[in-house]
């Protein structure tokens, strides 16, 4: 009698998912900048529901299968320098999505500008679409224009208020990740 109750237990446990257990594989994915389309297998026993917690991964054609039917999504392009990392969430599984961002460069990486002229220029080189912003960590020095979109762009230096003085200064952008171009102005 008791082995009949624990059968009828297991039994009503299996049916209500709550004894369930849904896998998936793999468990990470990488994509490059121009993004793509994946799937994850899942096995088992009972239901999945997938979700994420980005907007630039999509899961289609369905968010919810059986065990043993591949959740699919698509990750969209990576209009920027950085790297970024989303979860798709399959019931208490994590698939872990990283995606690249577009290399890009200055030339010069370094200006040294005349305290008469005022003003240098920075080419910036990096692929179509690909939008950039740039600042200055001085006061008296102005990014113009402060953000752009695209190879061959370029953002002009201008010095205010150098007061025929030697100064350097940085200029932050968001072109290649965390790094930093060192200006130097004066005569």
């Amino acid at each position: 009698m008791n082995m009949r109750k624990l059968t009828v237990l297991t039994a009503g446990l299996l049916a209500s998912g709550l004894w369930a257990a849904v896998t998936i594989d793999p468990v990470a994915r990488t994509f490059a900048n121009n993004g793509g389309a994946y799937s994850v297998n899942t096995a088992g026993d009972g239901t999945w529901t997938a979700t994420t917690d980005v907007d630039w991964i999509t899961i289609k054609p369905r968010t919810t299968g059986n065990a043993g039917v591949s959740c699919v999504y698509i990750v969209a392009a990576n209009k920027t320098a950085d790297t970024r990392v989303g979860h798709i969430n399959i019931n208490d599984n994590v698939h872990t999505v990283t995606q690249t961002g577009y290399d890009a460069t200055l030339t010069p990486s370094s200006v040294t500008v005349d305290l008469n002229m005022h003003q240098g220029s920075v080419q910036i080189a990096l692929d179509s679409g690909v939008s950039w912003t740039a600042t200055a960590n001085a006061d008296w020095l102005t990014v113009y224009p402060n953000s752009g979109e695209g190879s061959g762009s370029r953002f002009r230096l201008m010095l205010y208020g150098c007061g025929g003085s030697r100064r350097s200064c940085s200029c932050d952008h968001a072109l290649a990740g965390d790094s930093t171009d060192e200006l130097d102005y004066g005569s």
